[in-house]
């Protein structure tokens, strides 16, 4: 079957600098007149939802093209994820917009959406510290018998401990010179880069324990020192913000604000560039046609998608094997305040059970909370059934912390892994892939041009998607 959609009249006239000029800094884009959806092919698809995708597609409407946004899932957003039916309405997804994220708070203000600074009140308090078998406070780690670090060491407490290496031992500075060839010495092992650092065997368990990505050795240091430097740019402390009412409001307001609209439930099976135009099969036996693509689905989804023409031998290394980070998190809610034993909600732990993190106003009262698991922990939850899952999070909460009693109700199972959409929360570089690979992951195949985090080059979470999506659609009014 084919889907035909077309625009009368044709874009606007641009120029690079006329578009540059818009799009710079906080990517304000002037209202250009926006054509009127017609009947035939659009000038574009993008394939994706999220913000990457979302954001292109403004900017090409704006421009004057014609657009047509394909999702694969059933909602707007990516990981852009609010569980608004969940009590507290957790973020499962992107939460903090950093201080420097000025495209995202650009098109949240001229789309009507609030952006907030987090009160200090509400901001991360800090963990409570199980670790070696004993419940700790914060204050007591330093002196603790769980605490097994060498001097040096024992005054960090152990969420501590990896950022407070990489930010002694990080030599970028620039955001880009995470690609800079005299920095490819780094793009090793994070365990072997540690050890080198002085790094003990302790030190080195528990840094792994926790990690935001799946494993140490299976984690560039390159990689590592890049997001470091991104969270250490600008003023510090930094100022945190927020999406008023959730995240998911932002990609919402863009796909509504889109002309063209998006189709949910269009999992795309085929992308073909031929001719003068772009094939996009989905499994639902739709062919989608356009004079070009944009490709925003992550790389652990986009190695299932056939691609023609045929990516070069080092882009397809990378589409097959971007890691993606595991994560499943049980959203649960306190039956009663269980911190009034004098330590945070929050909690870090070196068992299986990862991370609990009081959310929002928790600190100050609220009960919402959530067990945050990740890498090799995450493949063991995700085994059990979601009945079992409640159980046995509960089971360990009480065992770790008895003032918890274990009394929780948990309202939801997220595992960014098993989801087909995503298939893992967010890439990380692995060793060795950052000066071989990440030159070559946005390079377009004749007219298929690809935008994500995992393409962006500045930025990453919120920003580096729109960072990207930016760059596609500029690549892409080039053309028109």
């Amino acid at each position: 079957m084919s889907r035909n959609r077309t625009r009368t009249g044709a874009p606007a006239q641009w120029s690079r600098r006329k578009f540059l000029g818009l799009a710079a800094g906080a990517a304000t884009v002037a209202a250009a007149p926006r054509a009127v959806r017609a009947a035939a092919p659009p000038d574009v698809v993008v394939i994706g939802a999220g913000l990457a995708g979302l954001h292109a597609a403004l900017l090409l409407e704006e421009q004057g093209a014609t657009v047509r946004v394909l999702e694969g899932s059933g909602r707007i957003g990516g990981r852009m994820y609010t569980l608004d039916d969940v009590p507290t309405a957790p973020e499962t997804g992107g939460t903090q917009v950093g201080q420097f994220y000025a495209r995202v708070i650009d098109t949240a203000q001229r789309l009507g959406v609030g952006v907030v600074e987090t009160p200090p009140g509400a901001r991360f308090q800090g963990f409570a510290i199980h670790v070696n078998g004993e419940l700790v406070a914060p204050a007591q780690w330093a002196a603790s018998s769980a605490n097994r670090l060498p001097e040096a060491d024992r005054r960090t407490p152990p969420s501590g401990l990896l950022p407070g290496y990489l930010g002694r031992a990080n030599p970028l500075r620039a955001l880009d010179d995470w690609q800079k060839p005299e920095f490819a010495r780094f793009d090793v092992p994070a365990d072997e880069f540690l050890k080198a650092q002085g790094a003990s065997p302790e030190a080195l368990r528990l840094m792994g324990n926790n990690l935001n990505a799946n494993t140490l050795p299976a984690l560039s240091a390159l990689g590592l020192m890049r997001s470091v430097a991104i969270v250490m740019a600008g003023p510090q402390p930094s100022k945190q913000y927020e999406i008023a009412g959730g995240s998911a409001r932002l990609p919402e307001a863009m796909a509504k604000a889109l002309k063209g609209g998006v189709d949910l439930r269009q999992r795309v099976t085929a992308i073909r560039s031929r001719g003068d135009s772009v094939e996009v099969r989905t499994a639902d036996g739709f062919r989608h046609r356009a004079r070009y693509a944009v490709v925003t689905i992550p790389f652990s989804v986009l190695r299932d998608v056939a691609l023609y023409p045929a990516p070069t031998a080092l882009q397809a290394e990378a589409i097959s094997s971007l890691p993606y980070t595991r994560i499943t998190q049980v959203h649960m809610s306190a039956r009663r305040p269980f911190w009034e034993d004098g330590l945070p909600p929050s909690m870090w732990t070196d068992t299986a059970l990862g991370r609990l993190f009081a959310l929002g106003t928790a600190q100050n009262g609220g009960h919402g909370l959530v067990v945050w698991v990740t890498g090799p922990n995450a493949d063991a939850l995700d085994s059990r059934p979601e009945a079992e899952v409640a159980t046995w999070v509960k089971a360990a909460l009480k065992r770790l912390r008895p003032s918890t009693n274990g009394e929780f109700d948990v309202h939801r199972v997220v595992s960014w892994q098993k989801n087909p959409y995503q298939r893992g929360a967010y890439y990380h570089w692995a060793p060795g892939q950052v000066q071989r690979l990440a030159p070559h992951v946005a390079t377009p195949l004749d007219r298929i041009h690809f935008a994500g985090e995992h393409t962006a080059k500045l930025m990453s979470g919120m920003e580096g998607a729109m960072e990207s999506g930016e760059r596609a659609a500029l690549e892409v009014l080039e053309r028109l």
